[in-house]
């Protein structure tokens, strides 16, 4: 038997450890600080919702501090997430991690300004989704902790598969119907909208077909666990779970995925054949996975559920 123990959203704060006895640790992201760039955040929804204009959380920022500020604000984010997985580090286990949406690890994109027009706004979110690495000041120097963004464990006993940063549906093409693009432009954003799942489906490939397989999504799939209750978010009432997530469990079938981002949840529900686990928000957020052959147990912190009150 194999014990997993999955660490859920934990935005700078030092996870409590319920379970003591397990074999693996996954964390699926968010560990760097957000509460200093929170409050912008709020004004950012609210300008989203009011004005619906394009721009970016970051070109926000940065035209509501000033670089400097800007710049100070992100370095106590990062420093706050070295020292989360530095304590992860030290339980001696192996340690998987996916960068969430607040980790700096986006990929890079060479188009200047994301609001310039339709296309380069949707091109550059889509750059910033196929960042192949977490940020390496991260994890860099810490023996247990191994990147898996983008990749595949294997082994006899359980197969596991990373994709972090997204924050919300990847339905792009959806977005480009009503874009004013070229044809030759959405030629392009076409064959970047299929490089997700492409990459995820050759992981697939690649695992140990008799041993199950975990799904580790930063943001849960869409539909499940994953509506917005918030009124100052411009999405409140809304799904915000990931699209490709949804596809690649109704498709590939994992036995479990993994995901959290949506703070409202704690708990699992099924999609198809596989069961997905929203891990939750905070420094108590976490599930222990019991993996004996093909079939794998949760189990989560009875405190948890009895607050969230949303375990089925």
């Amino acid at each position: 038997m194999i014990k997993i123990l999955v660490i859920g959203d934990l935005h700078g704060r030092m996870p409590k450890i319920h379970f003591k006895d397990f074999d693996y640790i996954f964390c699926i992201g968010d560990v760097c600080d957000d509460r200093g760039l929170r409050p912008y955040t709020i004004k950012w929804f609210s300008l989203l919702k009011k004005n619906k204009e394009k721009i970016s959380f970051k070109q926000f920022l940065e035209l509501e501090l000033g670089n400097e500020e800007y710049a100070s604000l992100i370095e106590k984010s990062i420093s706050s997430g070295r020292n989360v997985l530095e304590k992860l580090n030290s339980f001696g286990k192996p340690v998987f991690f996916v960068p969430g949406n607040w980790d700096e690890s986006y990929g890079s994109t060479k188009i200047k300004d994301m609001d310039q027009n339709d296309y380069t706004h949707l091109k550059s979110w889509l750059d910033s989704w196929l960042g192949r690495r977490s940020n390496k000041r991260l994890i860099q120097g810490l023996e247990n902790v191994y990147d898996l963004q983008y990749g595949l464990y294997s082994s006899s006993e359980f197969n596991v598969l990373g994709y972090g940063l997204i924050s919300g549906p990847e339905n792009l093409m959806e977005g480009v119907r009503d874009a004013e693009v070229s044809e030759k432009q959405r030629a392009i954003l076409k064959k970047f909208s299929l490089e997700i799942p492409r990459r995820l489906g050759e992981l697939w490939k690649r695992r140990n077909k008799k041993a199950p397989s975990i799904f580790i999504s930063h943001n849960v799939p869409y539909g499940v666990l994953d509506k917005i209750k918030d009124k100052k978010n411009h999405a409140d009432g809304k799904h915000a779970g990931s699209t490709v997530a949804r596809d690649f469990c109704l498709k590939k079938k994992p036995e479990i995925c993994v995901g959290g981002h949506i703070h409202e949840y704690y708990g699992k529900k099924k999609l198809g054949k596989t069961t997905v686990v929203n891990v939750g928000f905070g420094k108590e957020s976490q599930v222990l996975l019991d993996i004996r052959r093909k079939k794998v147990k949760v189990k989560f912190v009875p405190s948890l559920v009895e607050k969230y009150g949303n375990k089925k």
